[in-house]
């Protein structure tokens, strides 16, 4: 088989590309190219097999996404159908993005659904940059919180999160470290109790980081707050949350752990919680600034 009779096929591997010039519709999409047209940026997102079990002649692209001013539309094939979900920017309530080395999953929650985006990480950059432009559509009215922002740097929080927050500073110029919760063994109890612990695993409490401008509130952690400490967690997410969507905010104890509390964010149909101990920086002004604008 030459190269270039089958320039999709040539192409096709783990990567998300953006439709347009040397990367077109897949065939199976492309009855749709007129209503797609409008769009400003438009993804095709690769079926999940290896390249050897790939040939020309099957349908080698599952997602197609396209991003348009004021809605999402999302097409998916279906065997050798194509169906469609539409969501329009006004009942977007949140998004999240999570890597986990190769597995990527971007999540648009609306009050009736949570639309569901899976890709390879290779592409995150493009993820990202289609997640950037979905946010920029979003409905919002700037708010103002009375936040003093926290400096922060690779003696103050983990080396992850600094590269993380310069990323996010890069296309968000205001974006500020509002608190932080950093990474750390969890002791206690009695004597008894804390030698169990040393026997079984002790638990970490990992580190989350809350950046907010004057459009979102924006929660990165691990998976999980609380893992087992020889348990690698390689798993990261982003939780963009338009501060004019959160309803309600709160924090609580968590009763088996009376030295970890809890901090949750609620849009009108969504929940949101993550993990934090005395040793914060920020959290209980943070949510005291977000309480004062409900």
């Amino acid at each position: 088989m030459a190269y270039g009779q089958h320039p999709e096929y040539d192409a096709f591997g783990p990567w998300v590309y953006i439709v347009g010039g040397d990367y077109p519709l897949p065939p199976l999409f492309a009855p749709y190219a007129a209503q797609l047209s409008g769009a400003q940026m438009v993804l095709k997102i690769p079926r999940k097999i290896e390249r050897r079990k790939a040939n020309p002649f099957m349908h080698l692209y599952d997602t197609i996404v396209a991003v348009f001013e004021t809605h999402l539309l999302v097409l998916r094939r279906d065997t050798d159908r194509v169906s469609q979900q539409q969501i329009e920017y006004q009942d977007v309530q949140a998004i999240k993005k999570t890597t986990c080395l190769l597995r990527g999953e971007l999540l648009v929650y609306t009050a009736g659904q949570t639309v569901e985006v899976e890709y390879n990480t290779v592409s995150d950059k493009v993820i990202t940059q289609a997640a950037a432009l979905i946010r920029s559509f979003l409905p919002s009215r700037p708010v103002r919180l009375n936040i003093t922002p926290l400096a922060y740097g690779f003696d103050v929080i983990d080396h992850l999160y600094v590269n993380l927050l310069n990323e996010l500073k890069k296309t968000n110029k205001d974006m500020a470290l509002a608190a932080y919760q950093p990474r750390m063994s969890l002791s206690g109890g009695n004597a008894f109790t804390r030698a169990m612990k040393r026997l079984w695993r002790k638990r970490t409490l990992q580190c989350t980081a809350f950046v907010v401008n004057a459009r979102e509130l924006i929660v990165i952690e691990r998976s999980s707050s609380l893992k087992k400490s020889r348990t690698p967690d390689y798993a990261y997410s982003y939780v963009y949350l338009p501060l004019q969507n959160i309803r309600r905010t709160g924090i609580s104890a968590l009763p088996k752990s009376p030295n970890l509390s809890e901090i949750s964010f609620s849009t009108a149909n969504h929940h949101f919680a993550t993990v934090f101990n005395d040793q914060n920086l920020g959290i209980i002004a943070l949510r005291s600034a977000l309480a004062e604008r409900l």
